[in-house]
């Protein structure tokens, strides 16, 4: 019997230490390398989503937003003047590759879209398939000239969905006004 208690609490003790890295998504782990000054973020957590879900009477954005848990924008902009105290001044393009390097090493995922030009890089990745062919989370990296932006969302999210996200905005907007 002690045998089994020890195994148990090894286990739980095993599951608790991976399971801080399953909590924690790209956009976290984004946000520790980056300067605090160089970055805006906009976070959409769970209580926002639902209070969403109750003012939204659009059936196909409703259905998008029962598979999502959670959104972050983050957006580095080097050509505003920023003061950094610490290091030198990096442009965005600096921080474009390092969240591509990043994303590419962050977990098991498919890079399901890469475009470049001179100016402008795309990349979408989806990590944690299921079963059901959704995906736990959806990165969207897109680096144009001066201007970084990454949207990270979280939940059981369908690919073919990944359009209603536009509608989501407005509807963010409608929300926010009547806060």
């Amino acid at each position: 019997m002690k045998r089994k208690l020890t195994g148990l609490i090894l286990l739980l003790l095993l599951l608790g230490n991976s399971m801080t890295g399953w909590g924690q998504n790209f956009s976290a782990q984004f946000l520790e390398r980056v300067p605090k000054k160089m970055v805006s973020v906009a976070t959409v957590n769970s209580s926002m989503i639902e209070t969403l879900k109750k003012g939204e009477s659009h059936k196909e954005l409703l259905s998008f937003l029962n598979e999502l848990s959670f959104l972050r924008v983050i957006t580095i902009n080097t050509q505003t003047k920023r003061v950094v105290t610490i290091g030198p001044t990096l442009d965005a393009n600096y921080y474009c590759d390092m969240a591509i390097t990043q994303a590419r090493q962050y977990a098991q995922g498919e890079e399901l879209l890469s475009s470049s030009d001179n100016l402008r890089q795309t990349f979408l990745f989806a990590f944690n398939k299921t079963a059901d062919n959704k995906f736990g989370e959806i990165l969207f990296i897109n680096c144009d000239d001066d201007i970084l932006t990454i949207v990270n969302l979280t939940g059981s999210i369908s690919i073919n969905k990944l359009g209603d996200l536009s509608k989501l905005s407005n509807s963010i907007k409608k929300s926010t006004k009547n806060l």
